[in-house]
């Protein structure tokens, strides 16, 4: 059945889109890291500047203030993220249990379209080979051979 195989391909396609949304959100996410990463940096860099200078500077203060906010806004957006990347595996799961369940709905329609032929194939063997004892029979009298 071509319909089957259509929602078969559909289903496979779907899967593969959602898993390369998948890469791109953790992808993402390790992005985020990496800038939150290179903000604690840029703190520790204006700590030390900070401690070697004898003269502290009336910058800091404002600096911190734009880091925290930094953090905070980067913070939110892992886990605004992470939140979607955890729905994202839900529906990949879901995905992958659609494409599994249509697979084998379409195995069990080759598997039995491939009895109905066995079943078929056997009967018309059948067929033949009584056709041919009948003529055997019926050219000899009617008395089987023994």
């Amino acid at each position: 059945m071509k319909t089957l195989d259509g929602l078969i391909r559909l289903n496979r396609w779907q899967l593969d889109e959602k898993r390369r949304a998948l890469v791109e959100l953790e992808t993402l996410i390790g992005s985020l890291h990496d800038e939150r990463r290179r903000v604690e940096e840029a703190l520790a860099r204006e700590r030390q500047i900070l401690t070697d200078d004898p003269d502290p500077t009336i910058g800091f203060g404002a600096f911190l203030d734009a880091i925290k906010g930094r953090r905070a806004a980067i913070d939110q957006s892992i886990a605004q993220a992470q939140a979607k990347l955890d729905a994202l595996r839900e529906d990949i799961a879901d995905a992958f249990q659609d494409l599994k369940t249509v697979e084998t709905a379409e195995e069990d329609r080759v598997r039995r379209a491939a009895l109905v032929r066995k079943r078929r194939d056997g009967a018309a063997l059948d067929e033949i080979a009584l056709t041919r004892y009948l003529r055997h029979r019926g050219g000899r009298g009617g008395v089987p051979d023994r």
